[in-house]
């Protein structure tokens, strides 16, 4: 399901540049107390990973960009896409910024404006999506010193695919048991150029790459794609896609 929030702040409303946490926070603050606590503090494990199987947009508005300061200033109504499967943790959202009307994002009060939910249900074996968050792929490797390091991969290239294509495939497990196990069959393919987008979270550096995608496979394997967001730190603030042309798409 994915749900298009529109939030109206009362005045300015100055962020830092790299502001996925604040918006991860204000995710978390928006759900009941005890989910939030059981999707950040267990979430769902699959193979060693971590899953919180829901992904979320760069805000989206009019706003400048401050790099000396490293502030961006939005100055009117700010818009937020959240995708996840799971229903509880929708219907909790949903209801929770009804409930209030008011919210906090950073240091600011901003009102509820509107929420839309839609389920888009997949149906044919080949989609064309949008980023609206970065997409992050990656491995953690060894140097000859025995230090690790990150490396990532951008669209278009077959690490990039393969990384996303297992990501896909342990939350479809996760969500759907062993009859993930029948629709492995996934690829995902760079249409048009991709782009770099560097961000600081939280003191670590994270590349990912927007771009549109074309993605083929099982019904299964699509929609656990376009709900929980591809590839990598989806919760961290990365992956959110949406379907490209898609009818009454507010994002389209």
């Amino acid at each position: 399901m994915h749900m298009f929030v529109t939030l109206e702040p009362q005045e300015k409303v100055v962020l830092p540049i790299h502001y996925n946490h604040i918006v991860q926070g204000f995710i978390y603050h928006s759900i009941d107390e005890g989910l939030a606590e059981r999707l950040h503090n267990q979430g769902y494990v699959s193979g060693g990973r971590t899953f919180r199987m829901f992904a979320y947009s760069r805000l989206m508005g009019h706003f400048k960009i401050n790099r000396e300061a490293g502030k961006i200033v939005f100055t009117d109504a700010i818009r937020l896409v959240l995708s996840s499967p799971i229903v509880e943790f929708c219907e909790s959202l949903a209801t929770n910024l009804l409930r209030y009307h008011e919210v906090r994002l950073g240091n600011h009060i901003v009102r509820v404006k509107a929420i839309e939910a839609k389920q888009y249900q997949i149906d044919e074996n080949t989609v064309r999506v949008r980023t609206l968050s970065p997409v992050v792929a990656y491995s953690t490797l060894n140097r000859p010193d025995g230090r690790k390091y990150t490396c990532y991969f951008q669209p278009g290239e077959s690490d990039f695919e393969h990384i996303v294509r297992q990501n896909i495939i342990k939350k479809a497990q996760l969500l759907h048991g062993d009859e993930a196990l029948f629709n492995k069959s996934i690829s995902v393919t760079r249409m048009g150029q991709s782009r770099m987008q560097i961000v600081n979270y939280k003191g670590t550096i994270v590349k990912g790459y927007t771009s549109t995608l074309e993605l083929k496979g099982s019904h299964l394997l699509l929609q656990t794609a376009l709900d929980c967001g591809l590839g990598s730190k989806n919760a961290q603030g990365f992956g959110c896609i949406v379907l490209v042309n898609k009818k009454n798409n507010p994002c389209r």
